[in-house]
C-alpha cells in the first residue's frame, strides 16, 4: 500500500512538473507561429519592392536591346543592379522558408510560387551578364534580348504574385473585421 501511495505521488509531482512545460511549449509555438505569420507578411513586402526595383532596374536595358544604343557598361550596371536585387529577395525567401511550416497556407503559396519565378529571373540575369561579359560590342543578339526581357517579366511575376497574395491577406482581415461587427452589433 506505502508503495502504492509513494508511486502516485511520484507520478502526480511528475505529472506538475511537465504539464506547465507542455503548457509553454504550446504557448511558445502558437506565439512563434503568430511572430512568423507577421515576419512573413514583412517580408513579401520586402520582395515586392525588391522585385519592382529588379524590374525598374531592366526596363531601360529591355528597351535598348537589340539597338546597341547604350554603352555595354551602362548594360553591365543596370544588369549588375538587376542581380543585386534577385540577390535581395533570394535573401528574404532564404528567411521564408526557414519559416514556411509556420506561416499561414496562402503565405506559403506565395513562398513557393515568388521562389519559382526568383530562381528563373537569377537564371536569366546570370546568362545576361555572361553575354555582356563576353560580347561586349554585339548586344543585338536576339538570345540577349531574349534573357533582359525574361528578367523583367520574371521580376513582375514576383512583384504581382506578392502583391495578389497581399492583397488578399488584407481583404481576408478586412472580411473577418466586417463579419466579427455585422454578429455583435
Amino acid at each position: 500500500m506505502k508503495f502504492m501511495r509513494n508511486s502516485w505521488m511520484a507520478l502526480a509531482l511528475a505529472f506538475a512538473l511537465i504539464a506547465p512545460a507542455a503548457t509553454n511549449a504550446t504557448t511558445n509555438t502558437a506565439y512563434a507561429s503568430a511572430v512568423h505569420v507577421d515576419q512573413a507578411s514583412e517580408l513579401l513586402k520586402e520582395v515586392r519592392m525588391l522585385a519592382s526595383n529588379v524590374a525598374d532596374s531592366t526596363e531601360t536595358i529591355a528597351l535598348s536591346a537589340g539597338t546597341n544604343q547604350l554603352h555595354w557598361m551602362t548594360h553591365l550596371s543596370h544588369l549588375n543592379v538587376a542581380k543585386d536585387g534577385i540577390n535581395q529577395i533570394g535573401e528574404r525567401l532564404q528567411t521564408l522558408q526557414s519559416i514556411r511550416d509556420s506561416v499561414h497556407p496562402w503565405q506559403q503559396e506565395a513562398i513557393d510560387r515568388i521562389h519559382a519565378s526568383s530562381l528563373m529571373a537569377a537564371q536569366h540575369t546570370d546568362a545576361a551578364i555572361r553575354y555582356v561579359n563576353d560580347n561586349k560590342r554585339w548586344l543585338v543578339a536576339p538570345s540577349y534580348k531574349e534573357d533582359v526581357s525574361s528578367i523583367q517579366a520574371h521580376a513582375d511575376k514576383v512583384r504581382s504574385t506578392a502583391n495578389d497574395f497581399l492583397t488578399y491577406a488584407n481583404t481576408r482581415d478586412k472580411l473577418g473585421a466586417l463579419q466579427e461587427r455585422l454578429m455583435f452589433e
